[in-house]
């Protein structure tokens, strides 16, 4: 019988994968519920160890990153890189000169903390995993709201993540070094997909300075950040839990 539901995990992936006619659909798969977390890119794939990454080569940062974090893998320390690096699959991203005296941290999507092993952790110092932050709202509220979602991973044992930024008008938005845009905003979208708990939440802030760590302020629905973004972050889903986890508010998350 492991022989056969193995063999069937092995044609939904590969049905998934197939299912569009592009390959602007990367999903992570929950294999103990048979779900999956897919959001459409309008950049360039690129598939790493740790997570998947939706680059924008023409304004050289991320679009989005996704990936899974589990519990038994949160709790490893893996030491830290000492610098950025231009990505080996994907080399027309930005380079150090262009964050060189800018004012701005280079914000990561998958953070170097999630990072299990050392080749993943390399990889989230890769110049295609990251953007210009202004550096209270990286190391302040951004930085608590990462903390939070590692401690949610401890806790539910499995989540899914994406990361993205967002710019509702790239001509006008501030840049740094070679063209490189400094996003207005930045979100998170967490959700767990369990038997017993099917919920997601999503947070959505502006690149700027808070006065509070509080990221609960700026909590959203999955369906309300789809709205403001266009991107659909749970399309794979059956059509009811992918309802009840988009319409999830605050109060509603693990409830």
């Amino acid at each position: 019988m492991k022989v056969i539901k193995y063999i069937f995990y092995f044609l939904l992936l590969g049905t998934l994968m197939f299912a569009s006619c592009s390959s602007t659909k990367p999903f992570i798969v929950d294999y103990e519920c048979n779900y999956a977390t897919p959001v459409v890119s309008n950049g360039k794939m690129l598939v790493h160890k740790g997570f998947t990454v939706s680059y924008l080569p023409k304004y050289k940062i991320p679009e989005w990153v996704s990936y899974r974090l589990i519990a038994e893998e949160v709790v490893l320390e893996i030491p830290r890189c000492d610098g950025f690096y231009v990505d080996p699959d994907f080399t027309n991203c930005a380079v150090n000169e262009d964050y060189t005296g800018s004012g701005y941290d280079r914000g990561h999507f998958f953070p170097a903390a999630d990072a299990w092993t050392p080749e993943i952790m390399t990889e989230s110092f890769y110049y295609t995993n990251v953007a210009p932050q202004k550096p209270s709202f990286n190391r302040g509220i951004w930085a608590s709201l990462e903390e939070q979602v590692r401690e949610w991973a401890v806790e539910l044992d499995t989540v899914y993540v994406v990361t993205g930024s967002y710019t509702s008008n790239y001509s006008s938005a501030k840049t740094i070094g070679n063209g490189i845009i400094v996003p207005t905003h930045f979100y998170k979208v967490v959700v767990v997909c369990k038997h017993d708990c099917k919920s997601g939440i999503a947070f959505l802030l502006s690149n700027t300075t808070y006065d509070t760590e509080d990221f609960w302020n700026y909590a959203v629905t999955i369906d309300e950040l789809e709205t403001i973004t266009g991107v659909n972050f749970c399309e794979f889903l059956p059509d009811n839990i992918e309802s009840e986890i988009e319409k999830t508010d605050a109060e509603g998350w693990l409830n």
